[in-house]
């Protein structure tokens, strides 16, 4: 495993999610920021223009995330 990755590990409040019944994406905000503010240093160290590939998520919250982070161009497979 590199060295930046982080191991799985499970909630310390995983009661809080309990009553959830049906498949749910729960996203972790930090660790997205996190992610994306990792992958946008290395595209600046490399000179590289950091465009995340939107059609992954295809969420307007993570798409706000981009933005927090300074992503201003995005990469997608087709325009619809």
């Amino acid at each position: 495993m590199p060295a930046h990755a982080t191991a799985y590990r499970e909630p310390a409040d995983w009661g809080r999610w309990s009553g959830i019944s049906h498949p749910t994406l729960i996203v972790d905000r930090g660790r997205v920021l996190a992610n994306l503010r990792r992958m946008r240093a290395k595209a600046d160290a490399s000179g590289t223009r950091f465009r995340p590939h939107v059609k992954s998520h295809n969420s307007p919250t993570i798409a706000a995330l981009y933005r927090e982070v300074g992503v201003t161009a995005i990469t997608v497979s087709s325009v619809e």
